[in-house]
């Protein structure tokens, strides 16, 4: 075979107000080495020279998949084989002596090219840590945990660009690692990590006779510069990649100008909480369900005003501290976490509040009595004496208060001061004197709970209560008592516990209690609410209707079905007859047959309270507002359904009725139902609206228009009001069916029908593509003409598809018409050829006719379709009819 040198020029037709024009000079040698200009190469152009894929589940070869002639597969060494990748299997190394080596081969030796991979460490290590180096050439490398590329021999010999697996969230991540390398060229090479580019620079590349490592510095077990943790999908091309192809390589979306994740969606914040309270601070901690950065918003309401340092380590436990605070205050505050694709979550409010200081009274005085003392300098017990204790003419006994978090009775001495002493010696003047120092707490401590009873006799009971707390400690409690028809207090008991045996009472007698707690210092808290109980009956009531014992009255409360009534009426029915009570107006001219109303005219009143037995939630309250509560105290509304299990609101109709419900609205312009989340902030919302023009009902979600229907019927789903209700069904985006779909005409705007099916890499559209015998079920692009394995083209956007999108997939087009790519250097094409493949990567020709007996044929199986534009010379794009055959 001889060799050719051929120059080739291209021109793509204007797409989009762009042209690209690219110069391609083409080398076929005896061993087929393809070589590119240092240009960035066309999408057809962008196949790798080596592709290790790690895919082997045993043996020691690491195949090369390019389909580059001569390959060159790699020897394992060390390496664990058949670990989860990222796509497939990979390999695992253990970044000490593991590495694969791959010889020297030609197509390997580039001066310009891309070399990319997929990593996920599991510790970085320190210094140099190899991912994929062709010494003297290029290399991928971490060092100290940063992302970098190294150059032998080059200039410079190596750059790293300060961005951390510490900011992408830490070890145990998967990273699409890649670099494209012009030598020489200035700002020719571009390392990118996850598709974005994080640093450009002038490299020179020198040797390049030497072979290729994975996991390791250099192809040789002489070097200490292994990778530790797992390499997938290693690939080596000799075109220089667009940014938007390395976007595409990295799985990521290309907008046009930069590279996106693809991920719209926020973290999720769960497990909120405020703990390690004092009265200056807080720790705030969350979880989130993935790598995000961490920020406390919080202040005295809900505007916040103060927030955390923005801490940018990528996290799923975060916690943040806060200082600063005030004591015995409300705090609102809320978190913040942002993912590593900018997507930002934020908690609905919540609050916390401080505890309070502790507050004491330091009495200093002198001995002697003098009337002057110096200055007091020590810090005692978590009191600073510097400068509030500082005085010229601090007399005998005074006292100052101070407030500080100090807690317990024993204070450790700082200065010329002993331990746990209240007497120390101080500098005053020129002479030594005694100062004593007395501190008294002063805090009252905190209320304690609402009394309850039990063990209720007619002569006795026992009071219990919720704890109270101190900033010293609570000594004890003084509890009270009086009769509830007067209720003059008394105290009766001084008990050191949170309860008390009560005895000598009075039978049938209505006793209500309150209790205080006291600590060391005689400090007395405020008083706990009231509890009220009812001594059981010693035979005799306080009155009682003759010849009955289901009415009595006591102490002011009636009975009824009781004798034993706790409010002013109790009805009790134990007798399993129904209704409790009944009140019926007979009379036809009356207007109200119960009315009930407060003493109060307060809106947050209750003047019905109903309270299901044993609870403490009312089954039903109706505040003076007008607002009706089921299940909550607080209704915000006319009518407020709260519950935490089950349905909530069951309306049923078992009549002959047309309607169960019915919503009117005296706004002609809208009726309708919201819908909000926990924190009261709208989040969906169904309306039907009155018009003039057009009455129609719409359904919306986070203030955005999902689904209309008009009055004629006709539906709308995810488009603009104003393109809404042209047919019966009108769906803006995609749509998904599980079942089957059936009906007349399908009318699309384009007119193919395609497929999904797999291919190895990313084919632009228009590519002709065969069947690949190396593959079940798999495309690639064509190579040869008149291939009569062509299965179809890469169609932009279909008409009909089918098939399941999914990862290294394309849709193929089989029937109808669609833009392909074609080569008219040959011979023109004219509107009804006959188009087959040719030997230009994934580009149709003519089809020239063969004389078969006389006969002028075209190969059978070979025809991709037919022409229906023209083009006279050059390459270009053109509308085919598809008739595969």
């Amino acid at each position: 075979m001889r060799h050719q040198t051929e120059t080739l020029t291209i021109v793509r037709h204007q797409r989009a107000g762009r042209s690209l024009a690219a110069s391609r000079t083409l080398l076929v040698g005896l061993l087929g080495i393809l070589c590119w200009s240092a240009t960035l190469a066309p999408a057809w152009a962008q196949s790798p020279i080596g592709w290790w894929k790690l895919d082997e589940t045993s043996g020691t070869t690491a195949l090369d998949s390019s389909g580059t002639s001569p390959a060159s597969p790699g020897t394992n060494s060390n390496a664990t084989v058949n670990q989860p990748g990222q796509v497939g299997t990979a390999y695992s190394f253990n970044g000490t002596s593991a590495y694969v080596a791959i010889p020297n081969n030609a197509p390997l030796q580039l001066n310009s090219g891309t070399v990319e991979a997929w990593i996920k460490t599991s510790s970085p290590g320190t210094n140099y840590r190899g991912i994929v180096v062709k010494q003297s050439a290029y290399g991928l490398f971490l060092y100290n945990s940063q992302f970098g590329l190294y150059s032998w021999g080059g200039t410079p010999a190596f750059r790293n660009t300060g961005l951390n697996l510490a900011t992408l969230g830490g070890t145990g991540l998967w990273h699409h690692v890649a670099a494209t390398f012009q030598s020489g060229v200035t700002n020719g090479t571009i390392l990118y990590v996850d598709g974005s580019a994080v640093l450009t620079t002038t490299m020179t590349v020198s040797n390049q006779t030497v072979g290729v490592a994975i996991g390791n510095g250099v192809p040789s077990t002489s070097q200490s510069q292994y990778f530790n943790g797992v390499i997938d999908e290693v690939k080596v091309f000799s075109a220089v990649l667009a940014p938007s192809v390395v976007c595409t390589e990295a799985g990521k979306t290309w907008n046009g100008s930069s590279c996106g994740s693809g991920d719209t969606t926020p973290p999720t914040i769960s497990a909120v909480t405020a703990g390690s309270l004092t009265n200056s601070g807080a720790t705030i901690t969350w979880t989130t369900n993935e790598a995000a950065d961490t920020q406390v918003e919080y202040g005295t309401t809900t505007s916040y005003g103060s927030s955390t340092p923005l801490v940018t380590t990528l996290v799923t436990s975060h916690s943040q501290t806060l200082s600063g605070l005030a004591a015995s205050t409300l705090y609102h505050y809320r978190v913040r976490s942002k993912d590593a694709a900018g997507n930002l979550a934020t908690s609905a409010d919540a609050m916390f509040t401080t505890s309070a200081a502790a507050t004491y009274t330091v009495t200093v005085s002198k001995a002697g009595g003098a009337a002057s003392i110096g200055t007091v300098t020590s810090n005692v017990g978590g009191i600073n004496c510097g400068a509030t204790c500082t005085s010229s003419g601090l007399a005998s006994g005074t006292s100052v208060t101070l407030t500080a978090s100090a807690t317990g009775t024993s204070y450790a001495f700082s200065g010329a001061c002993t331990s746990s002493s209240s007497t120390c010696m101080w500098i005053l003047g020129s002479a030594n004197a005694s100062v004593t120092v007395t501190f008294t707490d002063t805090q009252a401590p905190g209320l304690p709970g609402t009394p309850t009873f039990s063990g209720v006799t007619s002569s006795g009971l026992t009071v219990s209560w919720p704890a109270a707390a101190d900033n010293v400690g609570v000594t004890g409690y003084r509890l009270e008592r009086c009769l509830t028809a007067s209720c003059t207090y008394a105290q009766i008991a001084t008990p050191t516990t949170t309860s008390y045996t009560d005895s000598g009472l009075t039978a049938s007698t209505s006793y209500t209690y309150r209790v205080r707690a006291v600590d060391a210092a005689g400090n007395l808290s405020a008083y706990s609410g009231t509890g009220t109980t009812l001594t059981s009956g010693s035979g005799t009531q306080a009155w009682q209707p003759s010849g009955t014992a289901d009415i009595a009255y006591t102490t002011g409360n009636v009975g009824i079905g009781t004798t034993s009534p706790s409010s002013r009426l109790h009805v009790l029915d134990n007798t399993n007859n129904g209704t409790a009570l009944k009140i019926v107006q007979t009379n036809a001219t009356a207007s109200n047959g119960l009315t009930i109303q407060t003493q109060t005219t307060s809106a947050g009143d209750a003047a019905l309270y109903v309270t299901p037995g044993g609870g403490t939630i009312p089954g039903l309250i109706v505040r003076n507002s007008g607002n009706v509560g089921i299940g909550t105290t607080g209704p915000a509304r006319s009518l407020h359904v709260y519950g935490t299990t089950g349905n909530l609101l069951k309306i049923e109709n078992n009549g002959t009725g047309n309607a169960v419900m019915e919503i009117q609205s005296d706004n002609n312009a809208q009726t309708a139902v919201n819908f909000l989340d926990s924190a009261g902030s709208a989040q969906g919302q169904i309306a039907y609206y009155q018009g003039t023009a057009n009455n129609y009902m719409r359904f919306t979600t986070l203030g955005t228009e999902r689904m209309r229907i008009d009055s004629s019927g006709n539906v709308g789903i995810g488009g603009a009001p104003s393109t809404i209700a042209t047919t019966k069904l009108q769906v803006t985006g995609d749509a998904n069916f599980t079942g089957t779909v059936t009906g007349g005409n399908i009318v699309a705007n384009y007119q193919d029908v395609a497929e999904w099916v797999p291919s190895p890499a990313p084919l632009a559209s228009g590519t002709v593509v065969i069947l690949d015998m190396e593959h079940n079920n798999q495309v690639i692009a064509s190579t040869h003409a008149y291939d009569t394995k062509v299965a179809g083209v890469i169609s932009e956007m279909p008409g009909l598809l089918l098939g399941v999108a999914g990862e290294n997939k394309v849709k193929v087009a089989t029937t109808g018409r669609v833009r392909v790519k074609v080569d008219a250097s040959k011979s023109a094409i004219k509107v009804g050829d006959l188009l087959v493949t040719s030997d230009k990567p994934g580009v149709a020709m003519v089809s020239q006719p063969v004389d078969v007996n006389g006969v002028s044929m075209h190969r059978p199986g070979t025809i991709v379709g037919k022409a229906l534009e023209p083009l006279a010379e050059g390459e270009g794009e053109i509308l085919v009819l598809l008739s595969l055959q």
